[in-house]
């Protein structure tokens, strides 16, 4: 499978979800799923087909989903994963977790979990923690992340 392949049918599944039709999207998506691709697995987890199943359901398959595209090394999972950890959301508050999906996909250049990153380590009581969360922050805030920028602004002042 070429890379132009698979970006095209990547593609297709983000236009098929983002118009509603996640039937389809699925149909795109279990071929790359089946090959361990991990951005085909990280789209599955973010939709549910209507009445295929319940709430519950899908929000166990878009975890386990996320960390098997986490354990890929795909840095928005492991964002949205993190992001899970962190607020005790569908899964346990795990903090030591979080930072490590933070941190992991933050090493890739993931903009928004630099941001979380940094708000992790400005708690941390590590040598140079504060140093390391203001230089994290601000390069999500010059990576276009909003949230980064006006907390930089009120910590700056």
């Amino acid at each position: 499978m070429t890379n132009y392949y698979l970006r095209q049918q990547l593609d297709s599944a983000i236009e098929e979800i983002n118009s509603g039709s996640c039937s389809v999207a699925k149909g795109i998506l279990e071929p790359l799923i089946r090959l361990l691709v991990p951005e085909a697995i990280y789209l599955y987890s973010t939709f549910s087909v209507a009445d295929s199943e319940s709430d519950a359901d899908f929000e166990m398959r878009s975890v386990s989903l996320l960390n098997d595209a986490a354990m890929l090394g795909y840095a928005p999972a492991m964002y949205a994963l993190g992001t899970h950890y962190e607020s005790g959301d569908v899964i346990d508050r795990d903090m030591n977790r979080a930072e490590i999906l933070f941190s992991s996909a933050a090493a890739q250049g993931h903009m928004r979990s630099k941001f979380r990153y940094g708000l992790i380590l400005l708690d941390d009581q590590r040598e140079n923690s504060r140093d390391k969360a203001k230089s994290l922050i601000r390069e999500a805030a010059e990576g276009g992340v909003e949230d980064a920028a006006d907390f930089l602004k009120e910590l700056e002042q």
